[in-house]
C-alpha cells in the first residue's frame, strides 16, 4: 500500500485583530507584546467552529488535488475540542466535502 499526499489547503479566520487593537481593551502594547510573544495580530474567528475550518482547508486542498470529496479515502482531523462536539463536526465535514452523499463512518478519523 502507498500514500500519497495530492494536495494541501489551509485557512485562518478573516478577522484580525493587532496589538494595537488589544491595547485599547487592556492595558497592554504593540512593544509588550512582541518583546514577550513575537506576534504582531492574531486572527479571531467570530462565529466559525473547527468543521468550518476544516472545510474550507480541504476544499483548498480537493482543488489543489483537482479531485472531489467522493475520492478521498480518509481525512485525519484533530482538534483539542470537546470529543462529542468534534463527532458532530466530522459528520458535518463528511456531508460537506461529499456533497451530502457520506455521513457517519464514512473515512473520516
Amino acid at each position: 500500500m502507498s500514500i500519497k499526499i495530492l494536495g494541501t489547503g489551509a485557512y485562518v479566520p478573516e478577522k484580525i485583530v493587532t496589538n494595537d487593537d488589544l491595547s485599547k481593551m487592556v492595558d497592554t502594547s504593540d512593544e509588550w507584546i512582541m518583546q514577550r510573544v513575537g506576534v504582531k495580530e492574531r486572527h479571531i474567528s467570530v462565529n466559525e467552529t473547527a468543521a468550518d475550518f476544516a472545510i474550507h482547508a480541504a476544499e483548498q486542498a480537493l482543488a489543489s488535488a483537482g479531485i472531489s470529496g467522493l475520492e478521498i479515502d480518509l481525512i485525519v482531523a484533530a482538534t483539542n475540542e470537546d470529543l462529542r462536539k468534534m463527532e458532530e463536526e466530522n459528520a458535518q465535514m463528511m456531508q460537506q466535502l461529499t456533497g451530502g452523499l457520506v455521513g457517519l463512518g464514512g473515512g473520516l478519523f
